[in-house]
């Protein structure tokens, strides 16, 4: 028996974060048992471009902006994203619709230039847009701007680490529950390596079923990151297939290479050699 539940005068407020992180992972499990539909309709996307809503708000919630970049009053907060698709934009805006950062109301805008990002108070770039993060943050003013980038690898090890500690409270806690010895800190390694430290967790059905789900996570996290990969690579390749086709429709461009081509052909080099040979 846990000595720590039976000590004269103990707080039990010691126990609430455990607890807490344990009903978080318990509600986790819940949301991702009723999420396995819809992903595997193909609708991980959405369920990821959410994630990185509700993380964009949380950065306008906790940063603080001078009044010269956001006076008090009911001025709204605009959160602007560069480069991505229609459908991110939409999941943001559905987020923040009626959401307030203080007295100023949250809107988001696509941004493609410099001068509409002077605007925003947060500017999101998203991974399409990587190479050009740098020029375009030196060449904005310091006019009080959060930037903020995707990156799918930092993204994904967040999301496993998270998912790492909110399991180890489960654990804990049901070990605590049970009567078992089992610290904290030996939860929280065997989350974290949860695939090949699975058999030690304490031999309890609670505690060996959670493992389950969270190894199932773990497979999941891994395979949406396998995809997002080859897709942000695919997409790479599209885009440049189409700046090239677009460079060859230009007639200019068309006639240059075909004079080249001219130029450097097997048939044009061994014309002058013909020649030279018959006289």
């Amino acid at each position: 028996m846990n000595r720590s539940l039976n000590v004269p005068g103990k707080n039990e407020s010691l126990f609430i974060w455990p607890r807490i992180g344990a009903a978080l992972a318990i509600d986790l499990t819940f949301s991702f048992l009723l999420g396995l539909c819809p992903l595997a309709l193909g609708q991980q996307k959405t369920a990821e471009d959410q994630v990185k809503a509700a993380y964009l708000l949380n950065f306008a919630k906790l940063a603080e902006w001078p009044q010269t970049a956001l006076p008090d009053g009911s001025s709204p907060l605009m959160i602007g994203v560069n480069g991505g698709d229609e459908d991110f934009l939409g999941v943001l805006r559905a987020l923040v619709a009626g959401k307030f950062v203080g007295t100023h109301p949250v809107e988001v805008n696509s941004v493609g230039s410099v001068e509409e990002m002077k605007s925003c108070h947060i500017v999101f770039f998203r991974a399409s847009e990587r190479k050009h993060i740098q020029a375009t943050i030196e060449s904005l003013p310091q006019t009080g701007v959060l930037f903020v980038g995707e990156d799918e690898s930092l993204f994904f090890g967040s999301i496993y680490l998270y998912i790492a500690v909110l399991f180890s409270f489960g654990y804990y806690e049901i070990a605590r529950a049970s009567g078992a010895s089992y610290s904290w800190p030996d939860a929280l390694l065997t989350s974290v390596f949860i695939p090949f430290f699975i058999s030690d967790l304490p031999k309890i059905f609670a505690a060996r079923l959670l493992g389950g789900i969270q190894c199932l996570l773990v497979v999941v996290i891994g395979i949406g990151t396998i995809v997002n990969f080859l897709r942000s690579k695919l997409d790479a390749v599209r885009r440049a297939a189409a700046t090239l086709s677009d460079r060859f429709s230009d007639q200019s461009i068309r006639d240059k290479y075909i004079v080249l081509e001219a130029r450097f052909s097997p048939g044009s080099t061994s014309a002058p050699h013909a020649g030279s040979a018959e006289k």
